[in-house]
């Protein structure tokens, strides 16, 4: 009998062992998701702000500008 309960410790050993394993596996990927979607959401926060501010607006002036001027139709023919 010692060697069939030395073999059903090993058993229980490696189970928790494989047990701790995939939690710990859980808790990294848990981790990952996490500051991915965070990330995700501070990016979008940041799109929100500079809209909020009027970047996007000032930049399709700046690049709409050349067709306000006089010389704006000899540039927008040229190109």
């Amino acid at each position: 009998m010692g060697a069939i309960d030395r073999g059903v410790r090993e058993i229980r050993r490696l189970a928790v062992r494989a047990a701790g394993e995939q939690r710990a596996q859980g808790t990294l990927e848990y981790a990952l998701v996490f500051c991915m979607l965070l990330a995700i959401v501070l990016g979008l926060a940041a799109i929100w702000k500079a809209g909020e501010q009027g970047l996007f607006a000032r930049l399709v002036e700046d690049a709409a500008s050349h067709g306000l001027d006089p010389l704006g139709v000899l540039d927008i023919l040229l190109y």
